[in-house]
C-alpha cells in the first residue's frame, strides 16, 4: 500500500506517494541528490538552483552509466569464468568415471 513520504531536496520539502518499504531509499536518494547540490553550488560558483539540479543530474547519469559499464564487464568475466569451469569439468568427468569403475 503506498503512503505519503516526505523527503527535503535542498531545504525544499516535497510530498511523494510510494511504497512504506522503500521510505529509506528515497530519503537516502533525496540526500545524495542535496549533496551533490551543495557540492556543486561550492565549487562551480554556480547559484541557479536550475542549472544546479542539471548539472547533478547529469552526474548522477555519468555515474549510472559507469556502473552498468562495470557490471557488463563482471558479468562478462563471470560467463567467461563459467565456461572455463565447465572446461575442466568436463575434462575431469570421464576421470571420475574410471575410479568409480
Amino acid at each position: 500500500m503506498k503512503s505519503q513520504i516526505k523527503i527535503t531536496i535542498y531545504n525544499k520539502e516535497y510530498t511523494l506517494k510510494a511504497e512504506a518499504q522503500d521510505e529509506e531509499l528515497l530519503k537516502e536518494a533525496a540526500a545524495v541528490l542535496t549533496e551533490k547540490i551543495t557540492a556543486k553550488k561550492q565549487r562551480l560558483g554556480v547559484s541557479k538552483l536550475e542549472d544546479l539540479l542539471a548539472i547533478a543530474a547529469f552526474d548522477i547519469v555519468v555515474e549510472q552509466l559507469r556502473s552498468r559499464e562495470t557490471l557488463d564487464h563482471a558479468t562478462e568475466r563471470i560467463g567467461k569464468l563459467n565456461y572455463l569451469l565447465d572446461q575442466v569439468l568436463e575434462q575431469d568427468q570421464p576421470q571420475v568415471q574410471k575410479e568409480n569403475e
